[in-house]
């Protein structure tokens, strides 16, 4: 009995590890691939961490980015310091809201010549902010806007 105990522990260690890995993992059920994923150790600087594309419509290729950028202050701050930005860069900000440790933002206006439309999640843990964003032009927000707020909504942290 002991010894079926000890074979069903180690089975189970195996079958940990095994499922640790493939959570490295991205899977495109669709296009019928997966990749493993570029792992890094958070850095003082922040970092772009996964960028995915849709096929490109109009020229532009709504996306979804997630990214680490460093900031010691509080959330709250955070949400202050993003609005003011945005004004200054005389973006609209049509959402600015902190829900269950989220800060929720929708805004839409000219960034780099684009006429943009965008939805953001901001997660603050340790002196870091997960910025994930999903970005269209504002002509295409209406046609692609649930897929990208659902993709962005989606993220969360795992420890």
């Amino acid at each position: 009995m002991k010894r079926i105990l000890g074979l069903l522990l180690i089975i189970g260690v195996m079958m940990s590890c095994a499922t640790t890995q493939t959570e490295s993992k991205i899977t495109y059920l669709n296009e019928g691939f997966s990749i493993d994923t570029l792992e890094s150790e958070t850095t003082a600087q922040g970092h772009q961490i996964l960028m995915m594309f849709l096929p490109t419509d109009k020229g532009f290729a709504p996306s979804v980015n997630i990214m680490t950028q460093d900031y010691s202050g509080s959330l709250e701050d955070y949400k202050k310091i993003s609005e003011s930005q945005f004004q200054q860069l005389g973006i609209e900000v049509i959402i600015s809201v902190i829900d269950e440790g989220k800060l929720n933002m929708e805004y839409m206006g000219v960034l780099q010549g684009q006429d943009i439309h965008g939805y953001a999640i901001a997660i603050k843990k340790d002196n870091y902010i997960y910025l994930t964003t999903g970005t269209t032009l504002r002509s295409q927000w209406e046609k692609y806007k649930d897929q990208l707020i659902k993709v962005v909504l989606s993220f969360e942290l795992t420890e």
